[in-house]
């Protein structure tokens, strides 16, 4: 996956250091995956961890793919839009089939990794499938995506959404940015109306039921949460040829809009205290709701207007020391490969549970803490070596 540490050739710059942090906001957006997804295990076999309290859903209508899907967008219009001046639309379906390979690549491993501990024995992981299929059938499943862990819909959202990024870099170079919204409502409302669903239906009733052969959608509706990555796309492209705009122009950080912001975020936080399990915030989260666009705009302008302006100084200085720690940028630099990798960190750490429960010992905060943290440490090696003998993978 592109870093923000190869988008510029001047590191030292303010604009290019604030764009380093992108990774540091990818690592850290990982480990609150890794950690609420933990919790999440924990939670179906009983346990509950102190790590839910970190966990964004705990506090607003928000997880963390609203957050991570617009910031992917956003690094990758700023690795490709040179790939588009220089060499085109055949460039950029070359780039981003080069990609598409590595997040295949990606999905295939962890999920085939995931079948062989079922096959194994291990237990409580749920692959999503019926019960009591051969190995090989799980294993060719695997390579058409039918087969579709837990914690794998970030990497399933990337292999539908990508290889609509040249046709989006069409629109917005060709100046049409009416058509390039109208196409992103236009998918969200066809979510929105079950439409999607009702074409799979017919297709099915038909005779064909396509989804014995191929996946395409895990837990999250593409074309619903396809708009918080095309935003990002947008502003991407925006900020890579017309940086003027967010530093004088319509689109710089003000102060205005940020207590806007800080007033949104906190009466979410307090409306989601009284209805987090019902009210207006009941109902899933295959669609992405009009709550969670909101509170996720809110937060990433209100961090824009933070480090842009360094308007409070002592806490945007606290905020780009935290998001510039090694460990973070180790994993926002390699996110694919990171993201794969936690899904069977994941899956060991709850098996490992499983286990001490079978043996009659009731497993307290500390030792869930400690498996989780051990979890990390893995994953922060794993990566470690990964990023030394394979460097440039993502």
């Amino acid at each position: 996956m592109p870093t923000a540490a190869t988008l510029t050739d001047r590191p030292a710059t303010a604009a290019a250091a604030r764009l380093v942090l992108l990774d540091g906001i990818r690592g850290y957006l990982l480990v609150a995956m890794y950690v609420a997804h933990f919790c999440i295990e924990m939670l179906e076999i009983g346990l509950y961890s102190w790590g839910n309290y970190t966990r964004h859903s705990r506090w607003l209508p928000v997880g963390d793919i609203e957050f991570f899907l617009p910031l992917s967008g956003f690094v990758v219009a700023l690795s490709y839009v040179g790939v588009h001046s220089r060499n085109g639309q055949r460039g950029l379906w070359q780039t981003v089939g080069r990609r598409l390979r590595w997040v295949y690549g990606y999905q295939v491993a962890a999920t085939l990794a995931l079948v062989l501990l079922v096959a194994a024995g291990l237990a409580g992981i749920d692959l999503r499938q019926p019960a009591g299929q051969p190995l090989w059938a799980l294993v060719l499943k695997s390579f058409s995506l039918v087969v579709m862990p837990e914690n794998l819909d970030i990497l399933v959202l990337n292999l539908v959404l990508l290889p609509l990024v040249p046709p989006a870099f069409a629109l917005l170079a060709g100046g049409r940015v009416g058509a390039f919204w109208a196409a992103v409502a236009l998918a969200a409302l066809v979510a929105r109306l079950g439409l999607d669903q009702r074409l799979s239906a017919m297709i099915v009733a038909a005779g064909f039921d396509w989804r014995q052969w191929f996946g395409v959608m895990g837990h999250f509706n593409p074309l619903s949460y396809g708009v918080l990555f095309f935003a990002g796309l947008a502003l991407g492209y925006r900020y890579k040829t017309d940086r003027r705009w967010f530093e004088t122009g319509a689109g710089r950080p003000r102060a205005g809009a940020a207590l806007a912001a800080v007033a949104l975020l906190a009466g979410y936080a307090l409306a989601y205290r009284h209805f987090r399990h019902g009210g207006p915030f009941g109902g899933g989260n295959i669609l992405l709701s009009v709550h969670a666009l909101l509170v996720t705009a809110a937060a990433y302008y209100l961090l824009f207007w933070l480090l842009a302006t360094r308007a409070l100084p002592r806490l945007a200085r606290a905020v780009s020391a935290f998001l510039a720690l090694p460990p973070l940028l180790l994993l926002g630099r390699n996110s694919l490969f990171v993201y794969a990798l936690h899904v069977v960190v994941v899956a060991l750490a709850k098996a490992a549970i499983i286990a001490v429960q079978a043996a009659g010992v009731v497993p307290g905060q500390a030792m869930m803490l400690a498996v989780l943290g051990f979890g990390l440490l893995v994953m922060l090696g794993a990566t470690a070596l990964k990023n030394r003998y394979l460097p440039w993978t993502s």
